[in-house]
Formats: structure tokens, sequence, C-alpha cells
């Protein structure tokens, strides 16, 4: 996540470059499913399945750890907290992470909480 990402206020997330950034990670989903798409479209074959395969870890990695049960988190800190969890006071749920699960098509249909989307 580095130190921000769209959202100038997530700039001190990541600042040590270990915190992790849900909706970005959906959202790299999308660019690498479009690259794959690209690069076959050119006969790079081998780029293409590199793209497919590393879309499909991430995927998998993002249903894993960034599910909390009832949404997606939003992210976690450099030292592992994470942001945005049913367990916080404060900032239970963020939008951004619930709609890229919607838009990029890879979460678990009973996870997809589309109701963000409305």
């Amino acid at each position: 996540m580095g130190s921000g990402d769209w959202n100038d206020g997530m700039n001190r997330v990541g600042i040590a470059g270990r915190g992790e950034s849900v909706w970005l990670g959906f959202f790299r989903v999308q660019v690498l499913s479009e690259f794959g798409k690209l690069a076959q479209g050119q006969s790079d074959a081998e780029f293409a399945r590199l793209c497919a395969q590393q879309a499909e870890g991430l995927g998998e990695n993002l249903e894993e750890h960034g599910w909390d049960g009832a949404w997606y988190r939003r992210a976690w800190f450099d030292d592992g907290m994470p942001l945005s969890t049913a367990s916080a006071d404060a900032c239970r749920i963020d939008s951004i992470a619930q709609n890229w699960s919607v838009l990029f098509g890879g979460a678990v249909a009973k996870r997809a909480p589309r109701q963000a989307m409305t």
C-alpha cells in the first residue's frame, strides 16, 4: 500500500511498506485480467498465463484473508492491525473494498456485499 492510495487519508497505513490494501488487491486482479486478455490478443500466451496465475492467486488470498465475516476489510497497517473490521469502534466498514469486490467479479457470490453497490 505504501504511503497511500487514491485516498490521501490513508497516507500512514502502509508508510513502512508492509501495509496492505484490500481494494487495491481487487483492482490489481482486474488489471491483471485485462492485461492477460491484451497479451492473448498479441499472441503472448506465456504472459497471458502469468497474468491469469497471478490474478487467481491474489483473488484466493483476498477471499481467504480479506473477508471479515460480514464484509471485506479495507487494509492492514504496517504492524498487521486490520483497518475496517467488525470488531473496531470506528471505520468498521469501508465502501471501496465492498464495491471493488463486486466490480472485479471474483468475490464469492454469497460474500459479495452487493448492497454496497445500491
